[in-house]
């Protein structure tokens, strides 16, 4: 049951590509070669960047969140606004996320690029030995999770401050690093690369993710938890 959107489908994803399409080709290809555990093409900066997105999502933004809004000097009430619409459009995010996972049931880079030889697409070929940078999560790979979650993150802020120049601070308990953000925008993509880098996903399922995320908190923002006295 969503808090806010009308029912989990309303925001379904379009569907990964075809087997046979350029577009699957292409993705099919981009990961093989990036996402690979002995990748000659991935740089270590690319390695680093995509270890540092192997932290646990909501808790990685959420403490992003906290400086950001502890930075801003908000009044409780703001906070407590901001929290509300953050965590609501990121949990039916989460919903409609998952409803297109299980819809589709689209198979990871891992499985994909192993058993090329049943896809009927020549210009995937299949890699027996294949392994992904890290273990693959063991749920659907259409869409990305992470990108649906964070993109609900990264619009719900510049729904609620009406701007993408904010400054974010992510930090990662796995590299022990952080990142300094001021553009919001450039989260989402950046987790779309590192989703690459790390061998879980193909690039539209971090697209299509990213749309949903976008789309639920647009629509958390218009129906819900608007400031007193707007029309």
């Amino acid at each position: 049951m969503p808090f806010a959107i009308e029912s989990p489908s309303q925001f379904r994803a379009d569907g990964p590509p075809a087997l046979s399409s350029q577009q699957y080709t292409e993705d099919f290809n981009e990961t093989k070669r990036l996402g690979s555990v002995n990748s000659i093409e991935r740089t270590p900066e690319q390695t680093a960047f995509a270890r540092f997105y192997l932290d646990v999502t909501i808790p990685q933004e959420a403490q992003g969140l906290r400086k950001l809004a502890t930075e801003r000097n908000m009044a409780t009430a703001d906070a407590a606004r901001l929290y509300a619409q953050l965590y609501v459009s990121v949990s039916d995010a989460l919903i409609a996320g998952w409803d297109s996972k299980l819809y589709y049931g689209f198979w990871r880079p891992v499985t994909a690029i192993r058993n090329a030889e049943s896809d009927g697409n020549p210009d995937a070929a299949a890699d027996p030995s294949w392994t992904p940078l890290t273990a693959t999560p063991s749920h659907p790979e259409y869409p990305s999770a992470h990108a649906f979650i964070s993109n609900a993150f990264t619009e719900s802020l510049r729904e609620f401050f009406g701007t993408k120049k904010l400054n974010v601070t992510l930090s990662s308990v796995t590299t022990g690093t952080t990142i300094e953000y001021h553009k919001i925008d450039e989260i989402g993509r950046d987790i779309n690369d590192a989703r690459i880098y790390a061998g879980f996903h193909f690039r539209t399922a971090c697209e299509d993710g990213a749309l949903i995320g976008r789309k639920v908190a647009k629509y958390v923002a218009k129906n819900y938890f608007q400031p007193v006295g707007k029309k």
